[in-house]
């Protein structure tokens, strides 16, 4: 008879949750998963070097001092694109594509280990960096954009400096 058992991992989920519980505050270290397991798998279970499932080991090997610092981080760089000022210019459709394929990833790293993934790891980060060095390029919401600018094109005089329509110098954004 078939039996499904997500390639071993809800024992593995169940020896880490007491790893967890056991050091929930600092955590066991980094990288230090695949050393302690041993210690918290029962007789004659297979060893594991990974978790398959990011969150839950980061939460072990960073704690939840580690983990809340991870995720502010994660905050930050969304709520960047939210500042107004400073940063390279960029159109909204870029950053929500960028945004969610990080989205994406961390999905995946509920259910797999994409973080233990050098290569992958490099690539999250990677984008984090270049989303937190942007800002929005409009400053209309883009659902208004096509309105704003039919309104700016007739509205704006061709020597006048400060435009009728908000966020129009001659017809163009800023």
């Amino acid at each position: 008879m078939f039996v499904d058992d997500l390639s071993k991992r809800t024992e593995i989920y169940a020896n880490s949750r007491t790893t967890a519980e056991e050091f929930p505050v600092l955590g066991t270290g980094p990288g230090s998963f695949g050393t302690i397991y041993h210690l918290y798998k029962e007789a004659g279970q297979q060893w594991e070097a990974y978790l398959h499932d990011d969150w839950l080991e980061t939460r072990i090997t960073f704690g939840w001092i580690g983990f809340g610092v991870i995720c502010l981080m994660l905050i930050l760089v969304l709520a960047r694109w939210f500042v107004p000022g400073g940063g390279i210019p960029m159109h909204w459709d870029f950053v929500l594509f960028t945004w969610l394929a990080l989205a994406g990833c961390l999905a995946h790293a509920k259910l797999d280990f994409p973080f233990q993934i050098y290569s992958l790891q490099f690539l999250f980060l990677l984008l984090c960096s270049m989303l937190f060095c942007l800002s929005r390029s409009f400053p209309v919401c883009f659902l208004f954009k096509p309105l704003v600018l039919f309104l700016g094109s007739t509205s704006v005089k061709a020597n006048d400096q400060r435009p009728e329509t908000f966020g129009l110098v001659n017809g163009s954004f800023l």
